[in-house]
């Protein structure tokens, strides 16, 4: 594994992670990932829509004109803004919106004792902003659905189906920073053992198919708060946020057992090594590290075990 932790740019979805709160499974699931409509979008949106009912009320005579109707036309940027930033939510939006202040000119109109004269050019402006925001709405929504779906890739491993490498670095940057204040924090790193000899033997089809099974079991085994990714090739990472180092060799015992069940002719077997956060390790480098170290002194000792990182002893300014 290499000593260098690469950490990418974390999607606009995901930044600000509570691994004490967050469930990471949410951004592979169907949930809904949108843009939160920014402040100045719905002020401007509003200011847009009020220039046709001050109209209405400030110099009715000239709104009741076929050219004051025209003013109209700027209630089209509520539905290009909302439904940019929602799609079918913002165009329903933007659609209430704009009806709203249709009646409000309409009720500023009547009250002033003003008629609308051409009607047909009022009824083509209604049916343009309907069109435009269902246009828009269906385009927005469109690309709304190519984003999420970009997302999950971005974040799954096409093989397994599971959290990738690129998730898994997003999730434990977010749970070591809550270790540093005082949560505990454990990674168990698993190995196929004799991967290579397996596709030698049986070939890459059955190799992957035991890969896919593997990551079902492990994905079975993680509680929802937790995250198992696939770490790269024939690797596995767990990270078990709020629990201790006892709690991890826990997991990987019962893994490795439920391992036995799916494969009992043991053509299928896994190396473990587990660590948890120390407040000797400054970056996620260090305790990635101590469980690749644990793990291969699992292999050393002939594979299908656990072994616990040692703790390197405490510096006197930490005590």
């Amino acid at each position: 594994m290499s000593d260098q932790f690469e950490k990418p740019s974390p999607p606009e979805t995901i930044r600000e992670l509570d691994p004490a709160s967050w469930n990471p499974r949410e951004i592979l699931g169907d949930v809904e990932l949108v843009r939160h409509i920014p402040l100045r979008a719905l002020w401007f949106s509003f200011a847009a829509l009020s220039i046709p009912v001050s109209a209405a009320v400030f110099f009715p005579a000239w709104a009741g004109a076929d050219t004051g109707l025209l003013m109209w036309l700027t209630a089209l940027v509520p539905a290009f803004l909302l439904t940019y930033y929602r799609g079918w939510p913002g165009a329903s939006l933007a659609l209430a919106m704009g009806m709203a202040a249709l009646a409000l000119t309409q009720v500023a109109l009547l009250l002033a004792g003003i008629s609308v004269g051409n009607w047909a050019l009022l009824s083509g402006i209604v049916f343009v902003y309907l069109a435009t925001s269902l246009g828009i709405g269906w385009v927005a929504e469109l690309l709304h659905v190519e984003r999420r779906r970009a997302e999950r890739l971005a974040l799954m491993d096409s093989l397994t189906g599971m959290p990738n490498r690129r998730h898994s670095v997003v999730f434990i940057e977010a749970a070591f920073a809550a270790a540093k204040r005082g949560i505990p924090f454990t990674v168990v790193l698993f190995d196929v053992d004799a991967f290579k000899a397996f596709n030698d033997s049986r070939g890459h089809l059955e190799g992957d198919e035991a890969l896919k099974r593997v990551a079902e079991v492990l994905i079975g085994s993680t509680r929802r708060m937790n995250l198992t990714a696939r770490w790269g090739g024939e690797e596995f990472l767990s990270m078990l946020s709020d629990t201790p180092v006892e709690g991890g060799r826990i997991f990987a015992e019962r893994v490795l057992s439920e391992i036995h069940q799916v494969f009992p002719d043991g053509s299928v077997t896994l190396s473990a090594g587990v660590a948890r956060y120390t407040d000797v390790m400054d970056t996620p480098t260090r305790l990635l590290t101590a469980a690749d170290q644990a793990m291969y002194s699992a292999k050393a000792a002939g594979g299908d075990c656990v072994r616990v990182a040692a703790e390197a002893p405490r510096s006197k300014e930490a005590v």
